[in-house]
């Protein structure tokens, strides 16, 4: 609820009432808050929820690292987007399509699009792709720029 209304300050308010009053926070619990950032365009407080699930010895799933991606590109942090990329890989969160668009995505929204190009095709050799939006986004950013054929 909170992250349809943009009130991703209720959501981590929440949150910290939940772990201060020692109930079980859950993975869910979570990503609700990190996704209610992520709507909100506030990368950094994704982060720090994400950084605070793990530090609890809480399991992240995909769809966890896929907000933050997803917030990170939405603040044009395409290189905190690629390290939390890294960061999933290395905490075995198996990629998948999802991340893979808000990768390209977060390259594509800082216009790093020969590092949307390679993510893409590298990401495509482990059999993940791209929504076909950010494909169609990248294809033209790309056709404009000369890049295409490279």
């Amino acid at each position: 609820a909170c992250e349809k209304c943009s009130r991703w300050d209720w959501a981590l308010r929440m949150l910290a009432d939940m772990l201060d009053a020692a109930l079980q926070a859950t993975t869910i619990s979570f990503n609700a808050a990190i996704s209610a950032c992520e709507k909100a365009q506030q990368w950094r407080f994704a982060s720090a929820a994400l950084a605070d699930l793990l530090h609890r010895g809480i399991s992240a799933h995909a769809i966890s690292y896929n907000a933050l991606i997803a917030a990170c590109g939405k603040g044009w942090r395409w290189l905190a987007a690629l390290t939390s990329l890294t960061a999933a890989r290395r905490s075995m969160v198996q990629p998948d399509g999802v991340t893979c668009s808000a990768c390209v995505g977060a390259c594509s929204a800082a216009q790093r699009w020969q590092c949307a190009l390679q993510l893409s095709g590298s990401m495509a050799g482990r059999g993940l792709r791209p929504d076909s939006l950010t494909n169609s986004e990248l294809l033209m950013q790309c056709e404009q720029r000369g890049l295409l054929g490279q």
